[in-house]
């Protein structure tokens, strides 16, 4: 559950967005979860259907959106399937309509997809009359076999037809729900038009976004789910949930509960009451509205019922009557006026003793009226209801108080010393207090009593009267009183007219609940209400004066915005001439996750979901989960939308975070359900995730046992842990350190003031003797693992979106981080925050486009060519033939357009007439030019922005040794730099303010090597080779063992790059959060390959194996527009372009190899990598 939702007060907003969404919701595949509607009959043939999804588990049929059929011969569905494309098939009478199947594959969980299916049958091209649109664009190819479009003119789809409910998170057509694992944001449905992607989001900066869509014209069976749940209620509300048979905590009521009414639905199990005046040590005490007995003990053969009554809700232990293991229960909540903390010793009409009368809030300081003294009383005179215990003296005509300032209407009582029935007492018009009354717990009619045995006169604003059928002196009794506040409650009667069109019920507002009961024979109390009905009609009934599991056979009635409509002859509600009695409340709620917030009310029912299930995870604020592109291959299963990992049995499974900060400060906790396997740490990105954790340099852990492990050793460090606890993590990226808590109780006797200020002395890392600069490298994730491997182990995390870790924490509670983003368990340290997108610091590159471009282009082979759409006017240019063997051809302004080296061959540089200038949009090849830029062939072009003029007289500035000149992008981390070498060992000033990580060089008039320094992996001791796929070699004359800074790199004397005389051209870069990085990984050969964190989702990736002979290959987004990214050039190749196999997958914040390719994915192979964005993570909409 979360009880921060998306943007509110006090909550920071980038600015970027214009439309900033709330909430979604959490579809957990386990439970078989979704909502449901059924529409009436109308238009099927036009229609659209848009939606945010961002995927949990990968690789099975997961239904998204279609028709609950049941029937293999009529359906509609849209789904995932298990090789993880998108699917859309129909069925009519047997025969299959519609058949599409994407040739791309969606499987990047990190980040949101928005899908929109746009139906219009009546076109004359079949093309024409589906369209499917993701993150904007129009989806157009579809692998063989699956490129059906809807088969005839004028087809009626199943959608929109009152035979075939809609569902939404799963799709049936076996009777078996294919269930969504993720989430889904921001659906709308416009019934009657056929729109395009640009009705529901928009490019700005190059990022597809959502736009606002209230103005949109929704149709008949229109609706639009925003998923936001509200958490503040006033007087009343209703929950429902699935139970557990282990503790958890029911919150979302929005109130701290006075009476707390539960039932079954799915199961026959005595109605539960609970209310804040009755408890012992063990908690709050029952009694049943179904059975006559005593109040008894919320302990029973062993099992705690409801444990306490909570800020937001209620606490349940493992029993069955409420809690019974995947049986559905409904909870109907009373908001009194507070907890009593003492029983009232005073006399009858005396000040109250203190703290046991609560008035609104407040302990009552004046005297309190009646006959016999309240022992405890709480009442609301606001919302009109209260709660009162006290004592009877067994005579007549005794009066006690009922707290309410106002004539009660209702009043149920109820003996708890001993048997006997539940007594309803009504004032309103046409029934008699004195004289009538009604059993809750049979099925009788009305009651009569003349002799004031049971009510005597009439109550009053402050008491009421009862007699002594309720028992003898000493027996103790409680009172639910109820008032009526004029649009909110309602208590009244109605006459039944025994036929479907029913009488028409007036309560001045729309219902949230209704109790009801026929006065004038023996038939049963009924309860509906609109939590387990949404939307009309309400169906679903539970009788509280019977066990009965709840009955779905009748349509009662249809709730209106000022009352209800009996849409039944049941005798139930609408016997002819029949009298009913009713009380009825409003909804207080400002919204709920499963109301259409449209103008049409056309509201879902929700199916094994509840208001825990509306996080704040959504396109706008993107929250981080367990990432399973980043786990040990096979060694772990995801669910709960990917915050749940469970380790296979004797695996040693890990669950890594998808967000990994390179700064900042960040929490985050988790939820332990196995108390001996359970470890917790932070890892850098050079961590193999094939090692246990601790096991080198790259990771820490915090384990079950108290232990913490590094870098292969380890010692104690905190307490060891128990199942239920809640694991705390606070990472301090910018100064180097982590602290472990438990239960909000630091480890190592760090404290909260010291983990703020930074005092390293109780930290993790000090504990471990970890070398900060060696664990802290570039980005670093939060993850949970298996340290022990035998058996499975279950993870939950709680990032933010959900403190009740998947209702199984008892008491979750609604603490949001500094910037108001998330709801955790416990208050995260002061300047720790969520991992969400609008958390990550602000990047200076979002459309990775304005400084870096692929354009391809087919050469004309005759004339001069222009080629545009760059975006910019180059300053690096690097061209490549597809089609054919022919070199890599490099140029850049430094140099001139005429002059061209080549990165496959170790050539000097070259004048040619193979392109002609530099231009505002990209650039012109030549009419002259060879195959290698413009013959009738396929090319790429890969384009750098360094528009800044650059040079540095060293004697003058007294930066660096040798003179240097060329371009620089110091927003992109990229310089163009050329020098005339000295001979001698020598520093240049590159002018960049951070120091390079990766430079690449060329002798210019020499048949030389193109020396490649990295910083990531083996440093200035060592040196690669571009033109080759030689390993790294060790050298002290190339950099002169030297790592560059912030303003020069350093040179050795080699003629590679500083012969005396020879001119060098150089390409230099540094990581830009965000836009670029230089990084490195391990690989580990499998075909579930290696995961690699960029914080961005690239647009163009060159890598190398440093240890072995390999390629440098090439990748980009322009060749590959979706993924699996799949074609291959290699920079020290002249060979044309080949897509053999598939290698890796582009993803919103790195890439994932696919193949057990060697120079990608070697097992053990330290490979590094330069990449470059197309937007940052931030951002980044899922690939």
């Amino acid at each position: 559950m979360s009880l921060i939702k998306g943007q509110g007060a006090g909550e920071v907003s980038t600015g970027f967005y214009s439309n900033l969404l709330d909430q979604s919701l959490k579809f957990n595949d386990d439970n078989n979860p979704f909502l449901t509607r059924t529409p009436s009959t109308s238009n099927q043939r036009t229609w659209t259907w848009s939606a945010w999804i961002k995927r949990g588990n990968l690789g099975s049929g997961q239904g998204i959106f279609g028709t609950d059929s049941n029937s293999t011969t009529n359906f509609f569905l849209v789904q995932w399937t298990s090789n993880d494309t998108l699917f859309i098939q129909s069925f009519v009478s047997s025969s299959e309509t519609i058949r599409l199947g994407t040739t791309r594959v969606f499987r990047d969980p990190s980040a949101w997809y928005h899908i929109v299916i746009a139906v219009d049958t009546t076109q004359a091209t079949a093309s024409n009359r589906l369209k499917l649109y993701v993150n904007g664009v129009q989806e157009t190819d579809f692998s063989s076999g699956n490129a059906t479009y809807p088969n005839s003119q004028n087809l009626d789809t199943l959608i929109n037809n009152s035979s075939y409910p809609l569902l939404l998170g799963a799709v049936d057509v076996s009777g078996t729900p294919d269930a969504l694992d993720g989430y889904l944001a921001e659906i709308n449905f416009i019934d009657g038009t056929a729109l395009t992607a640009d009705s529901f989001g928009e490019t700005v900066q190059g990022i597809w976004i959502p736009k606002d869509t209230s103005g949109l014209t929704f149709g008949t069976n229109g609706f639009h789910l925003t998923f936001k749940d509200d958490v503040v209620s006033e007087g009343f509300n209703t929950v429902t949930y699935t139970g557990t048979q282990a503790t958890q905590s029911i919150s979302g009521v929005g109130f701290s509960p006075g009476l707390v009414w539960l039932k079954g639905r799915s199961t026959n199990q005595e109605h539960n009451l609970f209310d804040v005046l009755r408890s012992d040590s063990d908690g709050p005490r029952r009694l049943y509205s179904s059975l006559t007995v005593a109040e008894e003990s919320t302990v029973y053969s062993g099992t705690t019922n409801v444990s306490s009554l909570d800020a937001d809700g209620f606490t349940m232990g493992n029993g069955t009557s409420i809690n019974e293991s995947n049986q559905t229960f409904v909870g109907w909540c009373w908001e009194a006026g507070g907890t009593p903390t003492a029983d009232n010793s005073a006399g009858a009409g005396a000040t109250p003793t203190s703290g046991s009368v609560k008035i609104d809030g407040s302990n009552l300081g004046s005297a309190l009226g009646g006959s016999i003294a309240a022992t405890r009383l709480s009442a609301n005179t606001t919302k009109g209801f209260s709660v009162v215990t006290f004592t009877s003296n067994g005579n007549d005509n005794q009066t006690v108080a009922h707290g309410l300032g106002a004539v009660p209407k209702w009043i149920l009582v109820k003996n708890r010393s001993a048997t006997g029935a539940w007594v309803v007492g009504l004032t309103h018009t046409g029934f008699d207090w004195d004289d009538n009354y009604y059993q809750l717990s049979d099925t009788g009619a009305k009651r009569t009593d003349g002799s004031g045995t049971v009510f005597g006169a009439d109550p009053t604003s402050t008491l009421f009267t009862f007699g002594s059928s309720f028992g003898s002196n000493g027996t103790n009794l409680v009172a639910y009183c109820w008032a009526e506040i004029s649009g909110y409650s309602k208590f009244s009667s109605y006459s039944g007219n025994g036929s479907s069109t029913g009488p028409t019920v007036t309560t001045g507002f729309r219902p949230a609940m209704v109790i009801a009961k026929r006065t004038d024979s023996s038939i049963s109390w009924v309860i509906f209400d609109n939590t387990r009905d949404p939307a009309n009609p309400v169906f679903h009934r539970l009788n509280p004066n019977t066990n009965s599991s709840e009955g779905t056979n009748v349509n009662l009635c249809n709730f209106t915005d000022t009352g209800f409509e009996i849409t039944t002859s049941d005798g139930i509600i609408n016997a002819s001439g029949g009298t009913y009695i009713y009380m009825a409340f409003a909804d207080t709620r400002e919204a709920a996750f499963f109301k259409d917030v449209s103008s049409n009310g056309n509201h879902f029912t929700p199916v094994n979901l509840d208001y825990r299930d509306s996080v704040p995870d959504v396109p706008t604020n993107n929250f981080a989960t367990f990432n399973p592109l980043d786990a040990y291959a096979g060694a772990t299963t995801f669910s709960e939308g990917n915050l749940k990992g469970v380790t296979t049995s004797g695996g040693l499974g890990r669950q890594t975070s998808t967000i990994r900060p390179a700064s900042g400060k960040w929490y985050a906790e988790f939820y332990v359900s196995d108390s001996t396997r359970f470890a917790v740490g932070i890892e850098n990105g050079q961590r193999t995730n094939s090692a246990q954790g601790g096991n080198d340099a790259n990771s820490i852990i915090a384990s079950y046992n108290g232990q913490y492990y590094y870098n292969g050793g380890g010692g104690s460090y905190m307490s060891s842990l128990s199942n239920g606890n809640i694991v705390q993590v606070a990472m301090d990226v910018d100064n180097k350190l982590v602290f472990i808590g438990i239960n909000n109780t630091w480890q190592n006797s760090a404290t909260a003031s010291e983990i703020v200020a930074a005092t390293a002395t109780n930290s993790l890392g000090a504990k471990a003797s970890a070398t900060a600069a060696t664990l802290f490298q570039g980005d670093m994730g939060i993850f949970t693992e298996d340290n022990s491997g035998s058996g499975a182990m279950s993870s939950i995390a709680n990032f933010g979106q959900d403190s009740s870790f998947a209702g199984l924490y008892a008491t979750a509670n609604s603490n949001a981080d500094g910037n108001g983003h998330g709801s955790f368990a416990y208050a995260p340290p002061s300047g720790f925050l969520a991992l969400c997108s609008q958390n990550l610091p602000d990047v200076d590159i979002i459309d990775g486009t304005e400084n870096f471009n692929t354009v391809l282009y087919t050469g004309n082979a005759g004339s001069n060519h222009a080629i545009s759409g760059v975006g910019f006017s180059p300053d690096w240019l690097w061209i490549k033939n597809r089609a054919d063997t022919y070199s890599h051809m490099i140029y850049d302004t430094v140099r001139g357009a005429g002059k061209y080296i080549s990165s496959d061959v170790t050539n000097a540089e070259a004048t040619g007439s193979h392109m002609n200038s530099f231009d505002s949009d990209g650039f012109t090849v030549s009419a002259a030019s060879s195959n290698r830029t413009n013959a009738a062939q396929t090319y790429v072009a890969w384009n750098w922005l360094a528009a800044t003029a650059f040079s540095n007289d060293a004697s003058a500035t007294g930066v660096g040794t040798i003179n240097s000149e060329g371009q620089i992008n110091t927003t992109a981390g990229f310089a163009i730099l050329k020098w005339a070498g000295t001979g001698s060992n020598g520093t240049i000033a590159h002018g960049l303010n951070a120091a390079p990580e990766l430079i690449i060089v060329k002798n210019r008039g020499e048949t030389d090597e193109w020396p490649v320094l990295e910083t990531v992996a083996n440093g200035a001791t060592h040196y690669l080779r571009l033109n080759a796929n030689y390993a790294s070699t060790s050298t002290s004359v190339m950099w002169n063992n030297t790592a560059p800074t912030s303003s020069v790199f350093s040179v050795g004397t080699y003629e590679y790059v500083n012969a005396s005389g020879e001119n060098y051209i150089s390409y230099i870069f540094h990581s830009v959060e965000g836009y670029s990085k230089v990084g490195s990984y391990v690989g580990n050969g499998n075909a579930d390959g290696a995961f690699v964190h960029t914080g961005f989702r690239p647009a163009w990736i060159i890598i190398k194996a440093t240890d072995s002979t390999q390629t440098w290959w090439m990748h980009d987004n322009k060749r590959d527009v979706d993924n699996v990214v799949e074609h291959n050039l290699g920079a020290n190749l002249s060979s044309a372009e080949d897509d053999d196999y598939p290698v890796i997958d582009f993803l919103s914040n790195g890439f994932k190899c696919r193949s057990t390719d060697t120079s990608h994915n070697g097992n053990g192979n330290v490979i590094v990598y330069l990449a470059f964005a197309e937007s940052p993570a931030k951002f980044s909409n899922a690939r």
